[in-house]
């Protein structure tokens, strides 16, 4: 029988490659129109900004403090789409537009790792 050569990724192999993803995304990310990069390494965008589509998000082993670390919004001026997962990873100081959430709670609390069980009841007011 031929011996395997291949052998799993480690967590921190997993864990470079996802921030390689995120740098390579900022980088690009800055080239849009309607994206200014700020000092401190934020972003303002003055366009509808839709990051439910990124796939970069989809990436394993992403987790919250390393996207921050790449990823940072201050004004979002227009509309701001993004998935549950993100929303509070991804949220901008400041939006001025419509907020749109995409997903189903309940299965966004599973993904983050969050064992739950019930029912869950979200309240928004202020709109």
């Amino acid at each position: 029988m031929a011996k395997c050569i291949f052998k799993p990724a480690t967590k921190r192999q997993i864990a470079n490659r996802g921030e390689a993803a995120l740098k390579n995304w900022a980088q690009q990310f800055e080239k849009r129109p309607g994206v200014t990069k700020n000092p401190d390494g934020s972003f303002d965008v003055r366009a509808r900004l839709d990051l439910s589509k990124e796939r970069v998000f989809d990436y394993g082993g992403l987790d919250a403090v390393l996207i921050k670390k790449h990823i940072r919004f201050r004004k979002v001026t227009g509309r701001f789409s993004v998935r549950l997962t993100e929303l509070f990873v991804l949220l901008p100081e400041k939006l001025s537009g419509d907020l749109h959430v995409i997903g189903n709670l309940d299965e966004s609390i599973g993904r983050m790792g969050c064992d739950h069980e019930g029912r869950t009841v979200v309240t928004m007011y202020g709109w």
